[in-house]
């Protein structure tokens, strides 16, 4: 009866080991997986653009020290170059003409 019982918990290992492999998973890579990685998490700041009185303005560009390059309207609906610094409008102009913009 003990040698009958020794052969049935063989054959269940067995079947288990042979499943396991079958599936991918093998005792060295689950020993091998060590703490599990976190993702990094995003951080990021939505912040108003204050405009030069006109109907709309918007930035182009980003850099990492959170320069915003782009354009405002002025109430005349001409478009000048801007540059956004810590949320402070910079009006840049134009070359010449009536509309310009930053990229």
């Amino acid at each position: 009866m003990t040698t009958q019982l020794t052969i049935k918990r063989v054959s269940q290992t067995l079947l288990i080991l042979l499943a396991a492999i079958c599936c991918g998973v093998t005792p060295a890579s689950v020993l091998a997986q060590g703490p599990v990685q976190t993702k990094a998490k995003l951080q990021y700041q939505v912040s108003d653009l204050p405009g030069l009185g006109g109907t709309s303005n918007g930035g182009n560009s980003i850099n990492d020290q959170t320069w915003v390059a782009g354009y405002a309207r002025l109430p005349d609906r001409n478009r000048h170059a801007a540059l956004w610094r810590n949320s402070l409008l910079t009006d840049l102009g134009t070359l010449g003409g009536p509309n310009n913009s930053v990229t």
